[in-house]
């Protein structure tokens, strides 16, 4: 018998639930949002790893 822990999530985060129902209500006309809004649930994650990795890039900088 195998020791390995294999965890394969394959299920959707909460924010492409979230911009599932975005969508689903921009469609519908529920909501008078831009795109830009109704897509944010898939950029605002990368924008915040983004900022995040320039952060820790400017800290190994400075304490070089």
């Amino acid at each position: 018998m195998s020791s390995e822990n294999t965890n394969n999530n394959s299920g959707m985060g909460f924010s492409t639930v979230l911009f599932f129902v975005f969508l689903v209500l921009k469609l519908s006309d529920k909501i008078d949002w831009s795109w830009l809004w109704v897509t944010s649930p898939l950029w605002i994650p990368f924008c915040f790893y983004v900022i995040l990795l320039f952060i820790a890039g400017l800290v190994d900088v400075f304490r070089k």
